[in-house]
């Protein structure tokens, strides 16, 4: 792929709380250093509220030590925090939205469910 076919990735600058509501977080992910997005060096965390819509969505249940309504919102915190370098904003495949940054080389990433009509 060259540097004219490279997506650009989408990023914005103007966040606040009412983008990522608490009530519609379906995960969020801390990774470690350099890593990537998939788990392999990270951790996934979700609400007791939506656990169980939580595990529907990823195929599988989801563990009591997988469950932290503190760490979603202390991933939020860090995206607001950290926004003026960019947060990267995808729309997801179902209607869901990614909000991501990387500080310090490690990934923090919202993902949200569709909004409900």
């Amino acid at each position: 792929m060259t540097a004219e076919e490279t997506p650009q990735k989408n990023l914005v600058y103007d966040l606040s709380e009412s983008n990522m509501p608490f009530d519609r977080v379906e995960a969020v992910y801390f990774g470690r250093r350099e890593g990537c997005r998939c788990g392999c060096l990270g951790n996934y965390r979700y609400t007791a509220a939506n656990r169980e819509r939580g595990a529907k969505s990823r195929g599988y249940a989801i563990d009591d030590d997988e469950v932290s309504d503190r760490s979603v919102r202390m991933a939020i915190k860090k995206i607001l925090t950290h926004q003026a370098e960019g947060v990267e904003k995808l729309d997801l495949t179902g209607g869901g939205t990614f909000y991501g940054v990387t500080i310090n080389g490690r990934p923090v990433s919202v993902y949200l469910f569709p909004k409900e009509e």
